[in-house]
């Protein structure tokens, strides 16, 4: 109870500073940090109504839907410069980017339901995007 009423005030600037915070833990791929701060920071409501989880998952949800955004134009960029049979990359690709993030999920913050559907939505996101092929010409 303490230790929480000592992070609540700082709980938002941990999460989403830019040197040490969630998101930059997520980019550096450092999975002990994540877990450690996942675990202080669970139960912390940084807002009436807004859990610290909430605000780990909508960048877990970022950080998910740019890295499949990003397979997605390559997938595009390489179709449109005449690879014709380039689906299998694809979704090797995704389906990387999916073991690696539900792994975390399922490691790093115990399997929890909120950074679960965080994940998911990232990925709906950015699978719901049209598949585009330009004309090499």
């Amino acid at each position: 109870r303490c230790e929480a009423s000592m992070l609540v005030p700082h709980a938002r600037r941990l999460i989403e500073h830019d040197a040490g915070g969630f998101a930059a833990l997520l980019g550096d791929n450092k999975l002990p940090q994540l877990a450690q701060m996942h675990r202080l920071l669970r139960h912390i409501e940084i807002a009436p109504g807004v859990a610290a989880v909430q605000l780990m998952g909508a960048l877990l949800h970022r950080s998910v839907e740019a890295e499949c955004r990003q397979l997605v134009q390559q997938f595009c960029d390489e179709v449109s410069s005449g690879g014709l049979s380039l689906e299998r990359p694809l979704v090797e690709g995704v389906l990387a980017v999916s073991r690696r993030y539900m792994g975390m999920v399922s490691q790093q913050f115990a399997g929890d339901v909120t950074m679960h559907k965080c994940a998911r939505a990232g990925f709906t996101a950015a699978l719901k995007v049209r598949l585009t092929r330009t004309d090499p010409k």
